[in-house]
């Protein structure tokens, strides 16, 4: 069993149960808001015609409203369940950071919740890239340490 299987292994018992219960959390949340969009589709029709940042026609406005309801479903499922959580996630970040910027920033008090969101969707795509990185620099650091231990070893 080579270092980074050694790693992977660490990785996977030492796993945080916090961070499953706030993926499932966000998932859930995100689930339920696509549901609400489902039922609602007028109410998300409206903020996006209303926000005063660009107009859209109202072919790209319904389309908006498909993908942002379709994705929400589908993105909240992904990230609950924990497969796909890294494509999932970039898939939201757009949806959530217009929701922050596009509309009323100051005067609505769900752009808090939505920013944490935004926040911990980042966090689920660079959690997993960042536990790889560390991998491939221990791996890299004790694979030149063997490397010059060859080499010194053959004097």
């Amino acid at each position: 069993m080579n270092l980074v299987h050694k790693i992977e292994n660490w990785g996977d018992s030492h796993h945080s149960i916090a961070l499953d219960i706030i993926r499932i959390a966000l998932g859930f949340f995100l689930l339920l808001k696509g549901l609400a969009f489902t039922e609602n589709s007028a109410y998300l029709k409206d903020v996006i015609e209303n926000q005063r940042v660009v107009s859209v026609s109202p072919g790209i406005l319904m389309a908006l409203v498909y993908y942002v309801t379709f994705a929400h479903l589908v993105g909240g499922t992904l990230i609950a369940m924990g497969t796909l959580t890294r494509f999932a996630s970039v898939i939201q970040i757009p949806i959530v950071l217009s929701a922050i910027f596009f509309t009323d920033f100051f005067q609505s008090p769900i752009n808090t919740l939505a920013l944490n969101c935004c926040i911990g969707i980042t966090g689920f795509v660079y959690h997993n890239r960042l536990r790889a990185f560390i991998a491939r620099q221990v791996f890299v650091e004790v694979g030149s340490l063997k490397a010059v231990a060859v080499n010194s070893s053959s004097f």
